[in-house]
């Protein structure tokens, strides 16, 4: 027998996987419930409290500085300034969905290095001269090349 599909707005999903925007109590945040897929280290412990005294120390404001502009928008994410395994709070800072969404494109792009050229390597024209000595091309060095 085969369970009813699940409809919008009606609870978590049967089998775990969180509902929808109507379900959370923040809209529009339902993808960050749950465990995330992408975390490759748990938080440490006591990560609810931390992120609350980051979040009250900056006032609950956004704290990205963009062209000598503090963001006003509403702070809802503590964000690793350096080390991402240092959970000291001056090394973590208040930052809006967008802004934290931003400066986590702008690492991850940073990690992955440059992007190999799309351009095919110029052949050098077959007319040139080279300026290498040409290498004889004898299969037995013993044998004279006349």
């Amino acid at each position: 027998m085969h369970a009813a599909p699940h409809q919008p707005g009606t609870g978590p999903h049967p089998f775990g996987r969180g509902g929808d925007a109507n379900d959370h109590p923040l809209p529009g945040r339902a993808l960050e419930r749950g465990p995330s897929a992408w975390r490759t280290t748990p938080r440490p412990r006591g990560w609810k409290t931390l992120r609350a005294q980051v979040l009250a120390r900056d006032a609950h404001q956004c704290t990205w500085i963009e062209d000598g502009e503090r963001c006003t928008a509403e702070g809802t994410d503590a964000d690793h300034i350096g080390d991402p395994d240092d959970h000291s709070p001056g090394n973590l800072r208040t930052l809006c969905g967008p802004h934290h969404r931003k400066r986590t494109a702008i690492q991850a792009r940073a990690s992955r290095g440059p992007l190999p050229s799309r351009q095919r390597p110029a052949a050098p024209h077959p007319g040139l001269i080279s300026t290498q000595p040409a290498k004889p091309k004898r299969s037995d060095p013993d044998v004279p090349p006349f």
